[in-house]
């Protein structure tokens, strides 16, 4: 897993943050395409939600609650703008892959915003955000299950 790996490293005292190539990315996109297939060949509508987030150069670079976070970015030669940048691009995968096979997509990176009232740190919901993505969530897959209980 992409993010596990990235997380991982930046969690533990001794390990040193390692940058993705393009084999990761596209292996992410094999994934989700896989998994997608999975669900459609067993009669079930794939959901692909996107990650909410507070991970923004502006964020990371203006907060000091994330100073450490940078201080492990840079101990492998990683800055913040190339961090924001691929989490951005695992995003924005998940939703191309949602468009390109037919699966729901609930953007919380988009719908969610990225304030301290609703992410409490770089992505851990507070009461309101969890709130709001329920909300989003609801709005997003009610009128799908509603529909597939009316065929049953």
């Amino acid at each position: 897993n992409f993010w596990g790996q990235v997380h991982i490293n930046l969690e533990f005292e001794g390990l040193i943050p390692t940058a993705p190539g393009e084999a990761q990315f596209s292996q992410f996109r094999k994934n989700l395409m896989t998994f997608v297939a999975i669900c459609k060949v067993n009669g079930i509508q794939p959901v692909l939600m996107t990650q909410f987030n507070r991970i923004t150069v502006k964020e990371m670079n203006n907060n000091p609650v994330f100073d450490y976070f940078k201080r492990k970015l840079a101990t492998g030669g990683l800055t913040v703008e190339q961090y924001c940048g691929w989490y951005e691009r695992m995003n924005q995968i998940t939703r191309d892959v949602a468009e390109e096979d037919g699966a729901i997509l609930v953007d919380l990176d988009k719908a969610i915003p990225k304030t301290k009232e609703n992410i409490y740190d770089l992505v851990h919901l507070t009461n309101q955000g969890s709130r709001l993505a329920a909300q989003v969530i609801l709005e997003k897959l009610y009128p799908a299950v509603s529909q597939m209980a009316a065929h049953q």
